[in-house]
């Protein structure tokens, strides 16, 4: 579209009708403008990418920073085309992103000068991504804890419903799974270490069971997953959903499936036997490591509520810290290695 009088319906029209790259190489680029410095193409697996012809962007935003990629490629003709890449999540509505992203960048004049109008125009892109980057971190979340909740199960397959009521990481709790008095907290990190965000010293410490009780022991299950392109082989969140729906009594199945639509305050599109009706439930994951930590190990060193006792001015339940556990604490037993001996011990102690 070599065009000044590009609009917004003309643009989305052919964002929408672009095709997707014959293989995860090759794009058939589709130019913004009539300088040939903007240019939108679809890869491999259909999703939207924003190309900016130039030297490399810098970013002041992690979520633009996270998605923009300077490379230089080869274009048929035999020439090389040096650009920022910038690649946008998977769904429909980013059709339309794209083309508001696309236009603001034409309109701020980044065909003739690029750094100040790319500067210009970041916040609204940072602002279209958010949402997106959030919804993923919720679904990392998310998949930790169902791996957890259908490795119970199938460790125990007649307590489905017993392992059901102990989830409570799907609301507002501070545990997201509680086995009578002891608390179990999921963090899952698409890193390679034991690096999580807490989001206050009551996720590490000991306190009030759900039912009331005081809590006796209280462990960190470490999940680090890796995710895959769509449409690959590896466990996805449609299918751990559609596992424990299979395990559960037919009268508690609604319960969970409306406990995961509303998970982390998303609305995710299920059905009630558990398929998914969203593109992201069903992106393939591996799991890469799983470490449950003992966390009244003295060893492990973590702030707790009498830390905070001498700061009077101090609202201690806003303190929020990100935590790296070593791979090893106390020989083999601190952590436990692997998800289903990681649970065995665990039922192995609780009541």
């Amino acid at each position: 579209m070599e065009s000044d009088n590009t609009t917004f319906e003309t643009l989305r029209s052919e964002l929408k009708a672009a095709v997707r790259a014959p293989s995860a190489h090759e794009r058939r680029i589709s130019w913004v403008g009539s300088e040939r410095r903007m240019a939108f193409a679809r890869d491999a697996k259909g999703r939207l990418e924003v190309f900016l012809v130039g030297d490399p962007l810098d970013p002041r935003e992690r979520t633009v920073r996270e998605r923009l990629l300077h490379d230089t490629w080869h274009t048929s003709g035999g020439d090389y085309l040096s650009a920022n890449r910038l690649r946008l999540p998977y769904d429909d509505h980013y059709d339309a992103i794209a083309a508001t992203i696309l236009l603001e960048l034409l309109d701020k004049g980044y065909e003739y000068q690029a750094v100040e109008a790319f500067r210009r125009t970041e916040p609204l892109i940072a602002l279209a991504l958010e949402p997106a980057r959030a919804e993923n971190a919720a679904l990392t979340g998310l998949a930790g804890e169902l791996l957890a909740l259908a490795s119970l199960i199938r460790l125990e397959p007649g307590s489905s419903e017993a392992f059901l009521d102990s989830w409570q990481g799907w609301t507002r709790s501070s545990r997201d799974f509680q086995l009578g008095p002891l608390g179990l907290e999921v963090k899952t990190s698409t890193t390679s270490a034991s690096r999580h965000h807490v989001q206050g010293w009551y996720q590490v410490e000991c306190g009030v069971a759900a039912d009331g009780a005081v809590e006796t022991g209280l462990h960190l299950l470490s999940i680090g997953i890796r995710w895959l392109p769509i449409d690959g082989p590896g466990t996805t969140l449609e299918s751990l959903v559609q596992e424990i729906v299979g395990a559960l009594p037919a009268q508690r199945r609604q319960d969970f499936v409306g406990g995961v639509r509303g998970y982390g305050g998303l609305n995710l599109a299920i059905e009630d036997n558990g398929a998914a009706a969203q593109a992201s439930l069903r992106r393939p994951f591996i799991s890469t490591y799983e470490r449950l930590y003992d966390l009244q190990d003295e060893r492990i060193r973590l702030p707790r509520s009498d830390d905070f006792a001498l700061f009077t001015n101090l609202v201690s339940d806003s303190v929020t810290f990100e935590i790296e556990l070593p791979e090893r604490v106390r020989g083999d037993r601190n952590p436990v290695v692997g998800l289903a001996a990681s649970l065995s011990a665990l039922l192995a102690i609780s009541p």
